[in-house]
């Protein structure tokens, strides 16, 4: 406890301050303030005012992997409820029965 002492001392001296950590190269997409990742809606709005739309992206890619594999792989390797694989699988023109 001895030792966290001057640590919380520093924090309480620099109320008002804003720190972030040194090191902001963790971050697969750093954001605008250092130690912040970027946030899905602000990718999404980037891209869409580039003219690609993620959106539509997703949902071509669902339709490809849909029609690759089984419903039950789908479900298991995104995390899908059986349901929605059987879904997107029928979406895909693919039947695996």
């Amino acid at each position: 406890m001895a030792a966290s002492r001057p640590l919380l001392v520093a924090a309480l001296r620099a109320t008002g301050q804003t720190v972030y950590p040194a090191n902001a190269e963790n971050w697969l997409f750093p954001g605008r303030q250092p130690g912040r990742r970027l946030t899905r809606e602000s990718i999404r709005r980037d891209l869409t005012a580039h003219g690609i739309h993620p959106g539509d992206a997703r949902r071509a890619a669902m339709l490809h992997l849909a029609a690759a594999m089984p419903a039950p792989v789908l479900s298991d390797l995104l995390g899908l409820s059986p349901i929605t694989a059987t879904r997107w699988a029928k979406l895909a023109a693919r039947d695996w029965n």
